[in-house]
């Protein structure tokens, strides 16, 4: 009985034994699992360069006054980035991208400015190696040097206008008293395509609100200083070239 007592006793405690193991090696492999997913992700430095092209805007102040005559034409943009790129260390794919950026735009009244921005990355096109879809957001501060500048508009725009609703279709020369102020929000749609593990090309549809403030006096009545503001959108197309560090 006491032989039977012993191996029945010794047989409960190798069992609890086991059955402590048991969950002990299974967390420890979920927790091993988990730190070689979360390993997956690299950050690194990139730079990127891009150009994009803006059609025309028909937008009009008043419904009379084309905004392009006031702040320039749409045309081509020049912006340069510098952020934080994640990509998969198993493929080198990106995930996503922060930046800081810069731009000029010469033909919108020499306009330059700054802000930041990012973008979500991500790989619906498995079957074809490389390409991912892109979709992304910035929101800048920028400001045209025209203090000083005249040139001449379609109507005589000005305070009094906004008031009575009314606009003199007669073209006028307008002085800038001050140079002109806008806030802009860009929204991204398009794709991006890992030539490299370190170089990528993005093409990209654009679509930029940005509300200026512009001061001027016209010449004819240069005691009457005029503020207007009012909202600009464009649409474009980017071409962009990025390299991770």
């Amino acid at each position: 009985m006491k032989k039977l007592s012993i191996i029945a006793i010794i047989a409960l405690a190798v069992n609890a034994q086991a059955i402590d193991n048991t969950p002990f090696f299974t967390k420890h492999k979920l927790e091993e699992s988990k730190n070689i997913d979360n390993s997956d992700k690299n950050s690194n430095v990139y730079i990127g360069i891009s150009r994009t092209t803006f059609s025309t805007s028909d937008i009009k102040v008043l419904s009379a006054q084309p905004a392009k005559e006031i702040v320039g034409e749409g045309g081509s943009e020049i912006d340069l980035r510098i952020g934080l790129a994640s990509s998969r260390k198993s493929d080198k794919s990106e995930v996503a991208r922060i930046y800081l950026y810069a731009w000029s735009n010469p033909d919108r009244n020499s306009e330059v400015g700054f802000g930041g921005g990012g973008e979500y990355i991500a790989s619906p096109f498995e079957s074809i190696k490389g390409l991912q879809f892109l979709i992304g957001g910035q929101v800048g501060y920028g400001w045209q040097g025209v203090k000083g500048d005249t040139t001449r508009i379609s109507t005589s725009a000005n305070k009094l206008s906004y008031v009575t609703g009314t606009i003199n279709m007669n073209p006028t020369d307008i002085t800038y008293t001050e140079d002109s102020y806008a806030i802009r929000v860009d929204l991204t749609l398009g794709s991006t395509y890992q030539v490299t593990n370190n170089l990528s090309l993005d093409l990209a549809y654009v679509y930029q609100y940005s509300n200026y403030q512009v001061e001027y006096r016209t010449v004819e009545r240069s005691s009457i200083l005029n503020t207007i503001t009012f909202g600009h959108d464009s649409h474009g197309l980017k071409v962009g070239l990025n390299y991770k560090f």
